[in-house]
C-alpha cells in the first residue's frame, strides 16, 4: 500500500480513536482528560499537518508555537497548558460524530426524494430558492458542510442560477451556524459562557429566524425569470412515486425535530454538556438509524467507508480549533488578557452600547476577512471579557459572540462555507461570499446589533 493512500487511513483510524477516548473518557470516570490522551492529540495534530491546506497549516502551526513561546516565557506551568490544550478536544467528537448522520439519510433514500419532489418546481425560481435555503437550513444543522455537495448537483439541474444556488446554500448554512448545537460555533460559545443551551438557543433560534426571513427576501426581489431548463429523464422515472417521497420527506423532518426534542430533555435530565450530548447522538444514533433501517449488513462496510475516506477531510477544522483553543487559553492566562479586556471596557465608557455591540460584532469580521479565524477573536472576546463590564448579560453577551461567529463566516473569503461553495461552483469565494450577498450582510448584521441591544 502506497504511502498516499496510508496516511489517510492512519489518519482516520486516529482520530475516530482519539474522539471516542474524548466523548466516553468524563463519561465513565468523570475525571478531568489525562495526559496520555492530550499527548496523543499533539502527535494527532502533527500528524495532519501533511494533508490539511496550506493556509491552515501555517495559522495552525503559528498559534501553537506562538502559545508555546508565551507559555515558557510567562513561566506558566503545567495546568495551563493542559488546560489550554484540553479547552476544544470536545469538539474532535463533535467533527468526528455527527456527520456520521449524513449516513442513514443518504442510505435511506431521503436525497433521491428531495429530489424527485423538486421537480415539481424546477421551473419556478423563487419556490427554488426557498425550498433550497430552507433545506440547507434543516440539513446543515445535523451534518454541517457536508450538505453542501449532497445538494448542489441536485439543484444545478433546475434553472436556478450558480449565483443564487450560492445565496441559497449561504443564507440557509450560515443561519443555522448561527443556532445549531451541531455547529462549533454554539458549542464553544456554551463552553466558554458557562451556558446550557436551552437558556441561549430559544435566543439565537428566533436571530437565525430572522436573518433566514431576511435573506430570502432580499434574494426574491433580486431574482429574475431566466429560460427554463428540462429536468432529465431520470428525474421524471420517478413521477409515480411522488407520494412515497413525500412521506420520505416529511419522516425525515419528524426524526430532526425528535432528535433535538431529545437533546434538549437530555441536557435537563443528565446535566451533560451538549457538545457530549450531540456526539453521542451523532454516533449513537447515526448506528441504530442504520439498524432500523434494515441496512445492518452494510453497516461495518459503511463505516468502515466514513472512518478511512470522511474522516480524514476534517484535518483542517481539527488543527485550526485544537491550535487556536490552545492560543486563545494562553493569552488569557497572560497580561495580554488584561490589555484586551482594559481596551474593551475603555471603548465601552466612550460609545453608546449599541455601537459597542457593532463594534465587537466587527472585529472579528474584519480579521475573518483578511485570513485570521474567528475561533481565535471569539475565543478572546469570551475569555477576557465580563459581560457585565459593558452592560450585557450574560446570555445576550452569548447571543453577541455566537452572532460575529457566524457574521465572520458569512464574510471570510477564507472561511469554510465559502470556499466550499466557490469549490462547487467555481467561483471565487469572495463572489460567491460577500460580494453576491453583501445586502444579507449588511441587512443581518443590523438585525443583530438591534436584537442584541434589545434583549441586553
Amino acid at each position: 500500500m502506497s504511502k498516499s493512500i496510508l496516511l489517510p487511513k492512519v489518519q482516520g483510524l486516529v482520530i475516530f480513536i482519539l474522539a471516542l477516548l474524548i466523548l466516553f473518557y468524563p463519561i465513565v470516570t468523570n475525571a478531568p482528560m489525562p495526559p496520555i490522551i492530550l499527548y496523543g492529540c499533539i502527535m494527532m495534530v502533527i500528524l495532519l499537518f501533511p494533508t490539511i491546506k496550506k493556509s491552515t497549516f501555517i495559522i495552525s502551526l503559528m498559534m501553537l508555537l506562538i502559545g508555546h513561546f508565551l507559555f515558557w516565557y510567562y513561566e506558566l506551568g503545567f495546568p495551563i497548558w493542559k488546560d489550554a490544550l484540553s479547552i476544544n478536544l470536545g469538539l474532535i467528537s463533535l467533527f468526528a460524530f455527527v456527520p456520521m448522520l449524513l449516513i442513514p439519510i443518504e442510505v435511506g433514500g431521503y436525497i433521491h426524494s428531495i429530489e424527485a419532489e423538486l421537480k415539481k418546481l424546477h421551473s419556478k425560481q423563487g419556490s427554488v430558492f426557498i425550498l433550497l435555503s430552507i433545506i440547507t437550513f434543516l440539513l446543515s444543522s445535523v451534518v454541517n458542510l457536508a450538505i453542501i455537495r449532497v445538494l448542489f448537483p441536485i439543484f444545478k439541474k433546475t434553472n436556478l442560477s450558480n449565483e443564487n444556488l450560492g445565496r441559497a446554500m449561504l443564507i440557509g448554512f450560515t443561519s443555522t451556524n448561527l443556532w445549531s448545537p451541531y455547529f462549533a460555533s454554539v458549542a464553544i460559545i456554551l463552553h466558554f459562557m458557562d451556558l446550557p443551551y436551552t437558556k441561549l438557543g430559544p435566543f439565537i433560534f428566533l436571530l437565525a429566524i430572522f436573518h433566514f426571513i431576511f435573506g430570502n427576501m432580499i434574494v426574491l426581489l433580486l431574482i429574475r425569470k431566466t429560460k427554463k431548463l428540462e429536468y432529465p429523464d431520470v428525474i421524471n422515472t420517478r413521477v409515480n412515486k411522488m407520494d412515497d417521497d413525500r412521506k420520505k420527506i416529511a419522516r425525515l423532518l419528524i426524526i430532526m425535530v425528535v432528535i433535538f426534542f431529545a437533546l434538549f430533555l437530555l441536557e435537563k435530565m443528565t446535566g451533560q454538556k451538549m457538545t457530549t450530548l450531540v456526539s453521542l447522538v451523532g454516533l449513537v444514533g447515526s448506528i441504530l438509524w442504520i439498524v432500523l433501517a434494515k441496512e445492518k449488513r452494510r453497516l461495518k462496510h459503511l463505516l468502515s467507508k466514513y472512518i478511512f475516506q470522511s474522516l480524514p477531510k476534517i484535518g483542517n477544522e481539527v488543527s485550526l480549533f485544537i491550535s487556536a483553543g490552545f492560543f486563545g487559553i494562553i493569552i488569557m492566562s497572560t497580561p495580554l488578557n488584561q490589555i484586551v479586556s482594559h481596551a474593551v471596557s475603555r471603548i465601552g465608557n466612550e460609545v453608546p452600547l449599541i455601537f459597542l455591540i457593532g463594534i465587537i460584532i466587527l472585529l472579528p469580521v474584519v480579521l475573518a476577512f483578511i485570513g485570521v479565524h474567528q475561533i481565535i477573536t471569539v475565543t478572546l472576546l469570551a475569555t477576557s471579557i465580563s459581560p457585565d463590564v459593558i452592560g450585557l448579560s450574560t446570555v445576550s453577551y452569548g447571543v453577541l459572540l455566537a452572532a460575529a461567529w457566524c457574521h465572520s463566516s458569512a464574510a471570510s473569503p477564507f472561511s469554510p462555507i465559502n470556499l466550499t461553495i466557490s469549490s462547487v461552483l467555481n467561483k471565487s469565494s469572495f463572489k460567491v461570499g460577500i460580494g453576491n450577498n453583501y445586502l444579507f450582510f449588511i441587512g443581518s448584521l443590523l438585525i443583530t446589533v438591534f436584537f442584541v441591544y434589545f434583549i441586553r
